[in-house]
């Protein structure tokens, strides 16, 4: 009989769980280079440079404060779709916590009444609910340093914006059902809109200087019956997005179609340049590049399980036929 006491991490290498754990806190308390967050976003968000080294800058500036009294940042990205802001927050959210997947995300086209507002922060006192809190709210409660994204913000109920404007300028919020007050001077909030993407980006490409072009953004945003003026001067940074060209559409389609490729266990090294060109041309033909997933999975998900399951490949390279259909065959280096 072993009389050794279980340990559960006895199942990982825990050195290896020492050093992430180091890298996340280092992270978390701002010990990092501006240039190395620079550096990791502008690999998954093509094509916005300067927007990338203004939000690791906003980042990196919060953490440093030791004593908040409001989030660390809270940003708004706006622009066109198909442009980055949300692949921005995935990115983010990689880069302070080792994984995309590591935020909480509201899409605020479900939350247009009073009603579905509420449950960011719970049903009150006696409701059916009241004691599981907010779906903002209680998350919030057991981790206080997340990334929190709310999509396309323009499409949220006013009482939502409420709730941020609680946040955002006083660093807390109450959960209604409870009663506690839920700290949020360790998280990060993200925003996303495309509301006035046009008026903004016309001032976006007429002004040149950072501080004139920020006001004249925020103008915008206060005219606008999406946002009060009260709102608006609360956000830490408004970042604008601008439109892809060619070139970065076309990086995006390839990185995209090889994580396509490592969902299906695939390590794809070479492409067929026509198979970049027909996705480019459905996208520009649609004018949205969002659902390109969705259109590599029709193309390719078939060929790359044959290659993995069927035929064991891992490193392959994807051709196309003479009727111009793709095919997969094991890559070797020449």
């Amino acid at each position: 009989m072993n009389d050794e006491p279980f340990d559960p991490l006895s199942i990982t290498n825990k050195d290896e769980l020492k050093r992430l754990l180091a890298e996340l806190a280092q992270r978390m308390n701002n010990v990092f280079h501006l240039e190395e967050m620079i550096d990791h976003l502008s690999r998954r968000v093509l094509g916005q440079d300067d927007t990338v080294r203004s939000v690791a800058r906003f980042v990196r500036q919060g953490l440093a404060v030791e004593r908040r009294d409001k989030p660390v940042a809270t940003l708004l990205f706006v622009g066109p779709p198909a442009t980055g802001k949300t692949e921005m927050a995935k990115a983010m959210a990689e880069f302070l916590f080792g994984d995309e997947k590591r935020m909480l995300r509201f899409n605020c086209a479900d939350f247009k009444d009073p009603h579905s507002a509420s449950r960011l922060v719970g049903p009150p006192p006696g409701y059916v609910g009241a004691d599981k809190g907010g779906q903002l709210t209680r998350p919030m409660m057991s981790n206080k340093r997340q990334l929190i994204l709310f999509d396309e913000l323009e499409k949220a109920h006013a009482d939502v914006l409420t709730s941020l404007l609680s946040i955002m300028g006083e660093g807390h919020l109450d959960e209604q059902g409870s009663g506690n007050r839920v700290d949020f001077t360790e998280a990060i909030i993200v925003m996303t809109s495309n509301e006035s993407f046009e008026a903004i980006a016309n001032v976006d490409s007429e002004i040149g200087e950072e501080a004139k072009r920020d006001n004249a953004v925020r103008e915008i945003l206060k005219r606008s019956p999406k946002f009060t003026p009260e709102f608006v001067s609360r956000i830490d940074g408004i970042l604008v997005f601008r439109p892809l060209d060619q070139d970065s559409k076309l990086q995006v389609i390839a990185i995209q179609i090889s994580a396509t490729a490592n969902a299906y266990g695939l390590n794809l090294c070479c492409l067929a340049p026509s198979i970049i060109v027909d996705l480019f041309a459905q996208s520009e033909a649609t004018s949205d590049t969002r659902d390109m997933r969705n259109k590599i999975i029709a193309l390719l998900a078939d060929v790359f399980i044959e290659a993995r399951q069927e035929r064991g490949l891992t490193n392959i390279r994807v051709d196309v036929d003479e009727s111009g259909k793709p095919v997969v065959s094991p890559f070797e280096e020449s």
